[in-house]
């Protein structure tokens, strides 16, 4: 692993950057995320909350550990976590880049 100021980078991409965080979410690779006083920390918390993730989401820095270790652990809680991710990207919202396209056309006719 390498650490950097809010992140730690391993096998499962396990961030809490921006961008990164999108994509890694969109391939379905889970991401733990500690909010902590950037915004690109609250960013990752918000977007794992919205998708009904909560236990990737870290209260303190132990937490955080603790969490990423028991997903480097158990490749049946990485699978496990993989499928649930997945399917809620499908269901989600944030990831309806086709929805989001109609309601961008529709605003713009209504200008």
């Amino acid at each position: 692993f390498r650490r950097t100021d809010e992140t730690i980078r391993g096998p499962l991409r396990i961030s809490a950057e921006r961008w990164q965080g999108v994509d890694s979410i969109w391939a379905g690779v889970p991401m733990v995320s500690l909010a902590m006083e950037k915004m690109q920390a609250r960013v990752g918390a918000g977007l794992v909350h919205v998708l009904g993730m909560s236990e990737l989401l870290a209260r303190t820095r132990t937490d955080y550990a603790d969490i990423v270790r028991a997903i480097l652990r158990s490749r049946r809680l990485q699978l496990r976590l993989r499928a649930r991710l997945s399917d809620l990207v499908e269901r989600s919202p944030l990831f309806d880049t086709a929805g989001w396209v109609r309601d961008v056309e529709r605003m713009h006719r209504m200008m």
